[in-house]
């Protein structure tokens, strides 16, 4: 898919399901959360940030994308709050669900449940 049909303009991004950022630094993520913010407004995909060494030296960020032809919904466990940062818990398009922030939580007061966790 040409990257101006994914990309658009900010907030006209229907395709995404799935997001992965590759940080050269971490201390870029607020900067990088700046610009997702413009693109992924509303209902953003799932997403993974990460720091890595990136292939290209002069790169500061790198970004895998999985786009969908499908309409998108957004999924949510019951009573679990919206995450603070832009992604969102669950994308479903057609028959496939991608999920980000599904770590072992307390659905109360989503303190993370230790080495217990089952």
């Amino acid at each position: 898919m040409p990257t101006d049909k994914l990309l658009g303009t900010p907030g006209q991004q229907q395709v995404v399901g799935n997001r992965g950022d590759f940080l050269r630094d971490s201390g870029h993520f607020p900067g990088m959360n700046s610009v997702y913010r413009q693109y992924f407004a509303d209902n953003p995909p799932t997403r993974a940030t990460v720091e890595a060494d990136l292939p290209d030296p002069a790169a500061l960020v790198q970004i895998s994308v999985v786009a969908t032809p499908d309409e998108t919904e957004v999924v949510a466990p019951p009573g679990l709050r919206s995450p603070a940062l832009p992604y969102s818990w669950g994308i479903r398009a057609g028959d496939v669900l991608f999920i980000a922030g599904a770590t072992s939580r307390e659905p109360d007061s989503w303190t993370t449940c230790g080495s217990g966790a089952r």
